[in-house]
């Protein structure tokens, strides 16, 4: 309880006061990350600390059958958990993840289809600002953008790969048309064709309209997508994507960036 308890605080400066403040003052962090992420690396990291009593009595010659039953079952469970991962992402990398758990097959499928057709326009989008952009920032935001973007695309395909077999279907015509943030053809030409003056400025006005279409789609998977990795994939694009629009507008590090934080924490999924 104590090691689980400090995890909690020690991560909770982390991610609200040291990385988005003084001394680093790195925003990017606290907005693209939730809470909870940096609070499972600090809990595990805790797992180890009733190991400690084990190696003092080690060391002090002392014997403690408790102690050295802790300390024997948790290096015999942590190879184990690494194995069982490491065993999982071998087999999700050869089209062997573990098998869809939900009931609505047909919402699923069509989130998958739609969310990996948006991000490809995203990846499109963001690697114009990636070359054009003129704020350093601004540029280093839509390289990022793009990485993350198609990462998620990668892991889409994978887990539709295994669960519904072939490659992912191309979202139809209709379906582009109707989507929530996808931007025009002819917008996305006037982007590529934008002066320097104007690009930055243009950039962020739809990206940020991409991204906020993509925010309502993930937040309405999360009451209504039925396999949990899918909603939990979803809490965490609509998370960061907030977090890049905060980024693009010019969120200033320390306690601003960490209220916004605080709000997308909050308020996922809320209408």
């Amino acid at each position: 309880m104590i090691g689980l308890s400090w995890a909690m605080l020690t991560s909770a400066i982390e991610w609200a006061f040291l990385v988005p403040a003084f001394p680093f003052w790195q925003p990017i962090f606290t907005l693209r990350q939730p809470y909870w992420v940096g609070f499972i690396v600090h809990a595990t990291s805790a797992s180890i600390y009733r190991c400690f009593p084990f190696i003092r009595d080690w060391l002090g010659g002392f014997h403690s059958e408790h102690n050295k039953r802790f300390a024997y079952d948790w290096t015999n469970a942590v190879p184990a958990g690494l194995l069982v991962l490491g065993t999982l992402a071998f087999l999700g990398n050869h089209g062997r993840e573990v098998a869809w758990l939900g009931r609505d097959v047909a919402y699923d499928q069509s989130y998958i289809r739609r969310m990996a057709a948006h991000h490809r326009q995203g990846v499109e989008i963001a690697g114009i600002g990636g070359d054009k952009a003129g704020d350093p920032h601004l540029r280093a935001l839509a390289r990022m953008m793009a990485a993350g973007q198609n990462g998620e695309i990668a892991i889409l395909a994978q887990w539709w790969r295994s669960w519904f077999a072939g490659e992912v279907p191309d979202a139809t015509p209709d379906e582009h048309r109707r989507m929530l943030g996808m931007i025009a053809t002819d917008d996305i030409a006037r982007l590529g064709k934008a002066q320097p003056a104007d690009f930055d400025r243009l950039f962020i006005s739809l990206m940020s309209a991409h991204h906020q279409g993509a925010i309502d789609r993930a937040y309405d998977a999360l009451t209504k997508a039925g396999d949990p990795r899918l909603k939990s994939m979803s809490y965490s694009i609509g998370y960061e994507q907030r977090g890049e629009i905060n980024l693009m507008r010019g969120t200033v590090p320390g306690l601003p960036a960490v209220q916004e934080a605080l709000a997308a924490l909050c308020s996922a999924g809320a209408p």
